[in-house]
């Protein structure tokens, strides 16, 4: 057959591969139940033989129900088919007059159909039970390896990934190996395993029987002999066949090694796979990551490329379908969800972003490579080599010239538009807060949660609430949830261009009066305004060179709600990120605007990264109470004193690096605060306890003066008086 299975893609394991699998096993089935039907046949004329009539015209019917037996691998004009049609009548004709021997049959027609039945039809079913568990462990392990963290990568845990990954992907290979050479190996003993037992009936009942002239014509016999010795020369070859398909599969094992590990680990000595970026065609498996209600989910899948479109295409579909257009796109690189070897892919109109994971280096940078040359339109050339050649030296020459024309005219143009200096300014601000991050923590994070204060309870572990099962359309939260949500919830922040003052101001005036642009009141609440802005914009640069402790992180605000006085922090910090996701998922608000979170020793800045405005500034001092959530880590909040509000407000945010080291930044901050709190305190006590003891000082010495004045002034006196006696 032309069209049988290629033993050279069952490491790849492409969707096509696995449709032209499923045909071989429908064909298979219709085999499976068509033999056992012709074994139970040969098995009651063996067994009953006075019911012999009876059984030869079953047999005789079973024969012609092959040719409406639509088999998908088997074409009208088949040896099997053109046989039967051959040998049909001569089964009819001994099934109307003649009986089997019962030794004869069991030994012949019945062995043969019985063990095509119970040994290869079996061994089908067997290999098709192991290659499915072996695609489900080549899954999981697949899987594991992917989730290992970029950041903090394990040794022995990527080792282990690793093996596994090796076992299961060698496991499967070999298995789908061993069973598409079983399904190639099958279409050729159905041919044998349906006509062996035919012709041994006949054989049978022409040596058993002597009254049938018509059967037993010489050129008859002559015939069944030698298709006998040809359905032997064909189970010979197919032996041979066998012997040799073993032989290429251990070749192809040996030559697959390095692809049952994507990326080795370091300790094992593989060598780098060089990365072709001429390509203009691609396809292979990669992670997608889809947004869930909440939070993101990754899958498996296959993709290609299909000239200027990227194509998407699951193991049980038969096409693809189209996932992105990829002209004029822009593809980049991301550090997301702590996956490695994570790409991005933009449409030219930036409506869609697809995020891609590769499973390997070697994928990740040919994926990327393939994606740039299709969204230039290389994949229209004749020659794509050649014009994947044409564009680096065209992107080198335009380089060199921008380079060149950049140089020349410096110095002409010595003042920078707003855009520039807007833009430069956006860049310095996040190079001086690089080196804000908390690098340190490590170290601090046993001296900040030994110095908090011991009067402080342990925090509770609160866990969101699950979402419901019976919630239609995605929605996460019921209607009681949204009634027991009774406090007004922010989920957004004041711009930084409005006041800084968060309670409502009406700044419309009724339609019957006019206001009065001069009113002084008017006038100072403007300056105050101006004045608030300026030092909230100034806070970001006061904390960068005033303050001794510094961090920054980025994180999304999610929202922020009031709560009461004289409830448990910390169980109110659980209880507003439960609610405001809950709201966000029942509301659908899945934006968030993104904030750099600056914590000094002296306050707390949500800082805009666009405009570098602060949008909210805290002391230190106000902030109550910080904690993560229990399952998410990267979810937090924090309890602060609001000042102009005058009550308690729970901020909640999003963090892109682990929310305990934020809580814990904002735990090392409280405690130099109140370290430096404490420091001045104590200084100005010894100071007045100095000012009382100079004070004594004084006073004693003066003391001391009036009493020797007194003294004097006696012995005057008793002079005098004993000079007037004398």
């Amino acid at each position: 057959m032309s069209n049988l299975l290629r033993l050279e893609d069952c490491l790849e394991d492409s969707p096509q591969t696995r449709a032209l699998i499923g045909v071989y096993e429908r064909d298979c089935d219709l085999l499976l139940n068509y033999s056992k039907g012709l074994n139970a046949a040969c098995k009651r004329v063996a067994r009953a033989q006075n019911e012999l009539t009876m059984a030869t015209q079953e047999l005789a019917q079973k024969l012609r129900d092959f040719q409406h037996t639509k088999f998908s691998l088997t074409s009208e004009d088949d040896l099997v088919s053109t046989t039967i049609q051959q040998l049909l009548p001569n089964v009819d004709e001994i099934s109307s007059y003649n009986t089997v021997l019962h030794t004869q049959l069991v030994d012949n027609m019945d062995y043969h159909s019985t063990e095509f039945v119970e040994k290869d039809l079996a061994e089908y079913l067997r290999l098709k039970s192991s290659f499915i568990t072996s695609d489900k462990q080549h899954e999981d392990a697949a899987a594991k390896l992917a989730k290992i963290s970029k950041k903090k990568p394990s040794e022995k845990g990527w080792q282990e990934a690793t093996d596994a990954l090796y076992a299961s992907r060698k496991g499967f290979h070999n298995t789908s190996m061993v069973y598409c050479n079983f399904l190639n190996n099958l279409q050729e003993k159905k041919k044998w395993g349906i006509l062996r037992p035919v012709v041994s009936f006949l054989q049978s009942e022409i040596g058993y029987f002597q009254m049938g002239s018509e059967i037993c014509k010489k050129d008859m016999e002559e015939t069944l002999t030698k298709l006998n010795e040809n359905l032997t020369k064909l189970e010979e070859q197919a032996r041979e066949n066998r012997d040799l398909d073993v032989e290429r599969m251990d070749r192809l094992d040996a030559g697959s090694t390095r692809s049952y590990i994507p990326d080795p680990p370091s300790s094992m000595d593989f060598p780098d796979l060089a990365v072709d970026r001429s390509r203009t065609q691609i396809s292979g498996y990669l992670f997608y990551r889809s947004r869930g209600g909440l939070l993101s989910q990754w899958h498996r899948s296959y993709f290609f490329t299909q000239g200027g479109n990227l194509m998407q295409q699951s193991k049980r579909e038969v096409a693809g379908q189209l996932f992105l257009d990829l002209d004029a796109c822009t593809v980049d690189r991301i550090d997301t969800d702590d996956r490695r070897n994570a790409f991005q892919v933009i449409s030219s109109d930036n409506r869609r972003v697809v995020v891609l994971q590769g499973e390997s280096k070697h994928q990740y940078e040919e994926w990327m490579a393939t994606i740039g040359n299709i969204s230039a339109g290389l994949y229209l050339h004749d020659d794509p080599q050649s014009a994947v050649e044409a564009k680096k030296q065209d992107t080198a020459v335009a380089e060199t010239t921008t380079a060149l024309n950049t140089e020349e005219s410096k110095p002409l143009h010595q003042t920078e538009t707003p855009d520039r200096k807007s833009s430069s300014r956006g860049s310095s601000f996040e190079t001086k807060h690089e080196s804000l991050r908390p690098s340190m923590f490590e170290r601090i994070k046993l001296a900040a949660s030994s110095l908090i204060n011991s009067d402080e309870s342990s925090p509770q572990e609160h866990a969101l609430a699950p979402p419901s099962e019976g919630s239609g359309d995605g929605s996460l939260v019921s209607q009681e949830m949204k009634i027991e949500i009774k406090e007004p919830i922010l989920f957004d922040l004041p711009s930084p261009s409005v006041t800084t003052n968060p309670t409502p101001v009406k700044t419309t005036p009724p339609s019957d009066e006019t206001p009065d642009p001069i009113e002084p009141s008017s006038v100072a609440q403007q300056q105050n305004n101006s004045d608030a802005q300026q030092q909230n914009n100034g806070v970001a640069d006061n904390i960068t060179e005033e303050s001794a402790f510094k961090a920054m992180f980025v994180v999304r605000f999610l929202g922020c709600k009031r709560v009461d006085a004289d409830c448990d922090l910390d169980n109110s910090i659980s209880e507003t990120l439960w609610k405001v996701m809950s709201a966000r998922a029942y509301y659908k608000m899945f934006r968030m605007n993104e904030l750099h979170l600056v914590v000094s020793d002296q306050a707390l800045s949500l800082v805009d990264p666009n405009t570098q405005l602060s949008r909210e500034t805290f002391p230190i001092s106000s902030v109550l109470c910080s904690k993560t959530q229990a399952d998410n880590t990267r979810l937090l909040g924090f309890v602060v004193q609001h000042a102009q509000l005058e009550q308690l407000m729970c901020y909640t945010f999003e963090s892109n690096a682990d929310g305990d080291d934020v809580c814990c930044a904002l735990n090392t901050a409280r405690v130099m605060q109140q370290s430096k709190l404490e420091h001045e305190e104590n200084y100005k006590q010894k100071e007045l306890e100095d000012e009382l003891q100079t004070q004594s000082r004084m006073m004693r010495s003066l003391d001391g003066d009036e009493d020797t004045t007194l003294v004097a002034e006696d012995a005057k006196e008793e002079g005098s008086e004993f000079y007037q006696d004398f």
